[in-house]
């Protein structure tokens, strides 16, 4: 939702020097199907209010008059979302595994229904005829390519489902190590998606993989997402934040050893373990540890 509630790129910087952009939210609402989904959004836009992101939310009985500020939180919040957006290599692969999830729903009707857009930003006609081109190629779906490659009757074949009913990614497919996917669901910030961590192959290496510094990246974007909803104690969130920026370092770096990541991703879990709110900290936990597992 944040990818559709953003001021104009001058607002960013705050308009007239202000601490916060205006934000008109009567055309938001007025893109929702039916009042359920209105109100739906209306209790999104209160939690956004709760965390700090907007303020002076107006809600009028008519929702044409709907109207926010966007505090510098909030901008902060967009700026890193228009940045997560700009990642073509992340861009590229989404798609794929979001195409094989339909084709599989499709079949065996579990209704999964897989989001369909990369960090706000809907994926394209040409997006998802690429991600099926390329998942046909590697047998992933069958169906019959036509004179420029697009696949007709496109259909998810068994190597499909054996990696859908795995849990993991087919942009994994290269790796021996699976990927972990973070999502905060429905904007309120309680939740956390962690998805995809599997078995680790026998053979070691002593250097983390490329996919495995994109692990980092995520694991840091989640706890950098959520780190205001952790009420941590100030000695706490210095090491959490050192070890934010650290992880951040080591994953920049090629040919990083695995024994230097790890020390790491202990001093993180330990900040965020030390949670006020232990729901969240405990979930950010969790998927530290899933990420070292994945490291031996």
């Amino acid at each position: 939702m944040l990818a559709q509630v953003r001021p104009s790129g001058a607002d960013l910087a705050g308009a007239n020097g202000k601490p916060y952009s205006s934000v008109a939210l009567g055309p938001l609402l007025a893109q929702q199907p039916d009042d359920a989904s209105r109100s739906d959004l209306h209790d999104q836009l209160i939690q956004l209010e709760d965390r700090g992101w907007i303020g002076n939310l107006v809600t009028l009985l008519d929702f044409n008059q709907y109207s926010c500020e966007l505090t510098p939180e909030g901008v902060a919040e967009v700026a890193g979302l228009l940045a997560q957006q700009g990642n073509a290599l992340a861009r590229r692969q989404a798609p794929r595994d979001v195409a094989l999830l339909d084709l599989y729903d499709r079949k065996v009707r579990t209704l999964q229904q897989p989001a369909r857009t990369f960090y706000g930003s809907a994926f394209t006609e040409e997006e998802r005829e690429d991600a099926e081109k390329w998942l046909h190629k590697r047998g992933y779906i069958g169906g019959q390519p036509n004179g420029s490659g697009i696949i007709w009757a496109a259909h998810i074949s068994a190597k499909g489902e054996d990696r859908v009913e795995s849990g993991r990614s087919v942009n994994d497919a290269a790796s021996p190590f699976t990927g972990t996917v973070f999502n905060v669901v429905n904007g309120d910030g309680n939740q956390v998606a962690v998805a995809g961590v599997g078995d680790v192959a026998q053979t070691v290496t002593t250097t983390i993989t490329a996919a495995q510094q994109q692990e980092l990246l995520q694991l840091v974007a989640a706890y950098e997402q959520m780190k205001a909803l952790l009420n941590l104690d100030p000695e706490s969130a210095r090491a959490a934040d050192s070890a934010a920026d650290e992880l951040k370092a080591l994953a920049a770096k090629p040919g990083v050893m695995k024994k230097k990541v790890v020390p790491v991703l202990k001093s993180l879990a330990k900040g965020v373990g030390s949670s006020a709110t232990s729901e969240v900290g405990g979930l950010l936990v969790k998927a530290v540890e899933k990420l070292m597992g994945t490291l031996f």
